[in-house]
């Protein structure tokens, strides 16, 4: 027995908080933009001006900007494999500008001078796409990690997660292509509004987003769970090995993929 072995069960604990945190401000973001879906297409006015209320906006929206960027910090590190890096990186940074943006945006609800952005337009297209990609990413990683822990429908669950993301992109990057003033120069500006293109095209990346969301929010949660189920069958396993009561399988007795791919350890099922 290695006793210098450092135990992997605390990255289980931390990977499977990242995908909780992650899935569950997905989630609120789901139903914020259900409850926006709704206002649009049967002009609720009660509604509409309660999600206008500076609560809506601390209590929901807040939330899910902290929630994906905490999530996605936690989801960073916890693997030291490139390709886990390349996608889980990014997304921090994706997350991160999200934060900014929303706190800059928002600076005026607490009474506090919103500063003069002069690239407003700018932003709200960054923040779009960056939305999309990291919807493909979350649902990404916790495809994989759900898949490796023994969740069988959580591949093709991943690939349509992907194709509704990619879907939503492409609606968005059509959207900034006929909704910018591109003869305006710079900074870039808006069409003007109400522009029934436009409208038309905002209520499908709304409804895309709700479905998106939903599905790479109930991924993140599954990858989650499984994250945390792992961990207590590695600490129990761990704490067994440290008293030396520990009944070793032998390696036929595992799943021979198990230990397939980028992941340093053989995970008990």
């Amino acid at each position: 027995m290695d006793l210098d072995h450092k135990p992997i069960s605390p990255r289980y604990w931390l990977c499977g908080a990242g995908f909780w945190i992650a899935g569950l401000a997905l989630a609120l973001l789901c139903l914020s933009d259900a409850l926006l879906l709704w206002v649009v297409l049967t002009w609720d006015q009660g509604l509409a001006q309660a999600m206008q209320q500076p609560w809506f906006t601390w209590g929901v929206g807040l939330p899910i900007t902290a929630g994906a960027l905490v999530g996605s910090y936690l989801l960073w590190g916890r693997w030291s494999d490139r390709s886990w890096q390349r996608r889980a990186g990014p997304l921090v940074l994706m997350n991160l500008f999200d934060s900014i943006s929303w706190g800059l945006s928002h600076a005026a609800a607490p009474g506090l001078q919103a500063p003069l952005l002069e690239h407003e337009w700018l932003v709200e297209c960054l923040v779009r796409v960056f939305g999309w990609l990291e919807f493909f990413l979350f649902a990404h990683l916790a495809a994989e990690v759900a898949s490796h822990l023994g969740v069988k429908a959580a591949a093709d669950a991943g690939r349509t997660a992907w194709q509704f993301a990619v879907a939503g992109l492409g609606l968005t990057v059509l959207f900034i292509l006929t909704q910018t003033r591109w003869d305006a120069g710079w900074p870039l500006l808006p069409v003007p509004r109400p522009n029934p293109s436009g409208e038309l095209m905002r209520l499908g990346s709304t409804f895309l987003r709700v479905v998106t969301a939903l599905q790479v929010a109930t991924l993140c949660l599954i990858a989650g769970s499984s994250c945390r189920r792992t961990a207590r069958e590695l600490a129990r396993e761990e704490e067994e090995q440290l008293t030396g009561t520990t009944s070793f399988e032998p390696s036929g007795s595992r799943d021979p993929d198990l230990g397939a791919g980028w992941w340093d350890d053989e995970l008990p099922r």
